[in-house]
């Protein structure tokens, strides 16, 4: 019979599916946690974290797609919570980001 796949050869082959799930799942876990997370209408909205990188440097690298400027643009880092216009953005754009931080920007 073509096709079929003994017990032992299905349990491999469903472990070692589960197994790089796993895997995937860590990347993920471990990509979001170096990252700084976007919501909102931008291109990228995971944008790796590097040393030094600034509020600035972050938004440039998300894109933003929305139409005009972004209304708010909001800076979560653990419990606190930075709300900016625009203007206020491009005075602080020089303040470094964490690993982590998340930035909403709202049209």
């Amino acid at each position: 019979m073509t096709g079929c796949t003994s017990k032992t050869r299905a349990k491999a082959q469903a472990e070692a599916a589960f197994r790089a799930g796993q895997q995937q799942a860590l990347r993920q876990t471990e990509a979001r946690r170096n990252a700084i997370a976007f919501t909102g209408p931008v291109l990228n909205p995971l944008v790796a974290w590097t040393e030094g990188m600034t509020l600035g440097q972050a938004i440039a690298a998300a894109v933003w797609k929305g139409k005009g400027d972004p209304r708010l643009i909001i800076l979560t880092r653990g419990k606190e919570v930075i709300t900016m216009t625009p203007d206020q953005v491009l005075e602080t754009a020089d303040e470094p980001v964490l690993p982590s931080d998340h930035v909403e920007m709202l049209p």
